[in-house]
C-alpha cells in the first residue's frame, strides 16, 4: 500500500522561495554583507537544484509526520 505522504509533491513556488531563503542563509549574513553570493546571483541551475532538492526532501518528511 502506498502512503499518501509518498504522493506528496510540494508546491513549486514554495520550494523556490524556501530554497532561496536557505541559500541566502547558508551564504552568510547577506543583509549585513551585500557582497556575498545571493540566490539571484546564481546563473546556472545545478547549484539551485541542490537546494531545491533539500527543501523538497524536508517538506516530504514533514508531510509524513517525521519532522
Amino acid at each position: 500500500m502506498i502512503d499518501q505522504a509518498d504522493l506528496f509533491e510540494p508546491d513549486p513556488d514554495l520550494v523556490e522561495h524556501l530554497a532561496e531563503v536557505a541559500f541566502n542563509a547558508w551564504s552568510g549574513e547577506w543583509m549585513a554583507k551585500p557582497e556575498l553570493l545571493r540566490w539571484s546571483d546564481l546563473r546556472t541551475e545545478p547549484p539551485k537544484d541542490k537546494f531545491r532538492a533539500a527543501i523538497r526532501a524536508v517538506l516530504v518528511e514533514q508531510a509524513k509526520g517525521v519532522v
